[in-house]
């Protein structure tokens, strides 16, 4: 009986397959320029398919930033864009991005790619495979350091645990364990201190309470809030703090010859003698204030509705597509971005249609 002749030819395997062993090929060769005849010897692609699929392989990985094209034959790897590093820089839309050193563009990062990071964190990243006519994105490796640990709030208490929705956008509420609370009660403002941060197997960040500000919506309570959360001193030593609100009997009855120990005391000021510039300061920080409060209270209402359907009114449609929609009513109403990315392909929007 005659033998039948085996067929020719290599491994099979599809793309996949064959960038991994691509990427572990070049990483093992930094700096050195691969040609096409070396790829398929070391590799055993001795057929014309596995061929023709490597070669289209590696232009994509070229694209992707993964390998540079020294020839029309042969690459290398792209080192200096493996590992970088730069500043992370949180937003409330999850447009996160890390502005690289050495660099004025931000490269953007998606939430699932953030690691948790924060604004201000220094982060160590490495570029995501790109599709073509899609924007560059990059992945965090590795939280290098934190830029602060202290965070302001609101404290919700339920029976069994407790947690602090923050002033300022996060990839999480903060955890409270019961003993930590530093007897704060719901709604009550608090500053609190991380303890541990998220990782791959606890995506919760944990605390404990290091100061309890007092109720929400005191004057008193929202300054040292706003104080807080820029990391501004907010409290004083007694010796300090008293002598700013209290004058002595003498010098008090030269403003109210009828002013008495423990009394109020109104000292008229002259707005006249401001100058323009100093009028301006006083009123930016004015408008100021009441934007950050805005903004806090926007992030509070909606942070606890993820996941959850909205309905809305289109406000606008900005030249670049994305939508401009108005969720909630009256003193609750606010704007909200729906951008290109996140419509459904083919729907066209009108102004005043409800979504």
């Amino acid at each position: 009986m005659a033998k039948s002749k085996g067929k020719k030819g290599g491994k099979r395997m599809n793309k996949t397959q064959l960038e991994a062993q691509l990427e572990s090929y070049f990483r093992s060769r930094p700096g050195e320029t691969v040609s096409f005849k070396n790829i398929f010897k070391d590799l055993r692609l001795n057929t014309h398919p596995l061929k023709m699929l490597a070669i289209d392989t590696l232009e994509d990985m070229a694209w992707d930033d993964f390998l540079v094209k020294v020839t029309d034959s042969s690459y290398k790897l792209a080192e200096n864009t493996q590992v970088m590093e730069g500043v992370f820089q949180a937003k409330t839309n999850g447009r996160n991005s890390i502005m690289p050193d050495g660099s004025d563009k931000p490269i953007f990062v998606a939430e699932r790619n953030s690691m948790y990071a924060m604004t201000g964190d220094r982060v160590r990243f490495c570029m995501m495979a790109r599709r073509r006519s899609h924007i560059r994105e990059a992945q965090v490796t590795e939280i290098i350091s934190r830029k602060k640990d202290q965070f302001v709030g609101r404290l919700q208490v339920d029976e069994d645990y407790a947690t602090l929705i923050p002033q300022e956008p996060m990839p999480c509420n903060i955890f409270i364990p019961k003993d930590k609370l530093l007897g704060g009660k719901t709604d009550e403002r608090a500053v609190v201190r991380v303890k541990k941060w998220p990782d791959a197997e606890h995506r919760t960040i944990v605390a404990e309470v290091i100061d309890v500000l007092g109720e929400r919506g005191d004057n008193d309570v929202e300054m040292h809030t706003v104080l807080a959360q820029y990391g501004l001193p907010y409290k004083y030593p007694e010796e300090v703090e008293d002598p700013a609100q209290e004058i002595q009997l003498d010098a008090a009855r030269n403003v109210n010859p009828d002013v008495q120990v423990g009394d109020p005391l109104s000292i008229p000021v002259d707005i006249s003698k401001f100058g323009r510039i100093a009028a301006q300061t006083a009123k930016q920080v004015v408008i100021q204030g009441i934007r950050e409060a805005e903004r806090g209270m926007a992030y509070e209402s909606y942070s606890s509705k993820s996941q959850e359907l909205l309905t809305g009114t289109v406000l606008r449609i900005d030249p670049e597509g994305d939508v401009i929609v108005t969720v909630g009513t009256g003193n609750e109403a606010h704007n909200a971005v729906l951008r290109t990315s996140e419509q459904i392909p083919g729907e066209t929007y009108q102004v005043g249609q409800k979504l």
